[in-house]
């Protein structure tokens, strides 16, 4: 069973959520025009130097991040290298609280071209709340690829907005983060019309600490794929969701209606990850057998409240 499958009397209430959440993402493209828009560098953190996937011209021998709130004297930052043969290098550093929202990583000055990590862990003492992730950067020639316009993605297979003209039969997703073992792959075909999407049976094997792999049937329907994800942050326990897509043979809707889809999907794939994440909690709560026949259900009416909240 598909880890988005829904029961069959949650199915109409779980098609208008996805329609409502494609619908705003619309919305959204139209204010903000789809051509030019930049994902942020990274959930949780203002600015960094070097930016988040910069390429820097000289080595450098310390890092800094703005949280863009309050931080607490715990704040942890920690520099890795990744060499490009599957290993990571910890290299560590001494972390220099610099300000309210800002922390320096200071480090030997780096002496191998490549690709570094700086990874953080900031508690938030308004809120008690932890922020984890990381930024990257290369000096030189890059030793691990980042291919990824989402930024909890460092790479996947097929590429984002890759085109296939052969089926496959697995998907995988390298992230920037460690993950719990919860993660979860959900591979989902999109009819084109912005509306209707098809949840496939498939099945999730973690392939790493901070990787999954799923495996479905061969493909048998040109058009355009989405791999939605639903996990949890190893650092601090966040959950962590959104989703990639690709194409085989033509995407979907193309010819039917000239829509810009390829333009549209980055943003419309990880709406439709989230979406069916909040399906699949709501899926968990149990159903109020006391309603009477005719009556109203209040779980209806609370939807697009709980949309707006979410």
């Amino acid at each position: 069973m598909g880890v988005f499958a829904q029961p069959t009397s949650s199915v109409a209430r779980t098609g208008r959520l996805r329609a409502l959440l494609v619908a705003a993402t619309l919305c959204v493209l139209g204010t903000l025009g789809v051509s030019g828009s930049r994902v942020a560098a990274h959930d949780g953190i203002d600015a960094s130097t070097p930016e988040n996937r910069s390429t820097i011209d000289e080595p450098i021998s310390s890092a800094e991040i703005d949280f863009g709130e309050g931080i607490s004297d715990d704040v942890s930052l920690f520099l890795t290298y990744d060499p490009g043969d599957g290993s990571i290098v910890d290299i560590g550093g001494e972390t220099v609280r610099t300000g309210d929202t800002t922390a320096r990583l200071d480090f030997p000055e780096i002496s191998e071209q490549g690709t570094y990590f700086v990874r953080y862990l900031a508690p938030i003492p308004s809120d008690g709340h932890v922020v984890a992730g990381s930024i990257s950067f290369t000096w030189g020639t890059p030793t691990a690829t980042l291919d990824s316009p989402n930024p909890d993605i460092r790479t996947s297979t097929p590429g984002a907005l890759e085109v296939l003209t052969e089926p496959i039969t697995s998907a995988e997703i390298v992230f920037e983060l460690d993950l719990e073992d919860d993660i979860r792959l959900q591979l989902v075909y999109d009819q084109g019309n912005g509306v209707d999407f098809d949840d496939l049976p498939s099945e999730t094997t973690k392939t790493g600490p901070n990787s999954a792999m799923v495996e479905f049937e061969a493909l048998d329907r040109e058009g355009t794929y989405i791999v939605a994800y639903n996990g949890s942050n190893a650092l601090n326990g966040d959950e962590v969701v959104g989703a990639t897509s690709f194409v085989y043979g033509q995407p979907s809707g193309e010819g039917a209606s000239g829509f810009p889809w390829l333009a549209f999907l980055p943003i419309a794939a990880i709406v439709l990850g989230i979406g069916a994440f909040l399906s699949y909690k709501r899926m968990l709560v149990p159903v109020d057998d006391d309603v009477a026949p005719g009556e109203d259900d209040p779980s209806e009416d609370d939807a697009p409240e709980q949309l707006a909240n979410a």
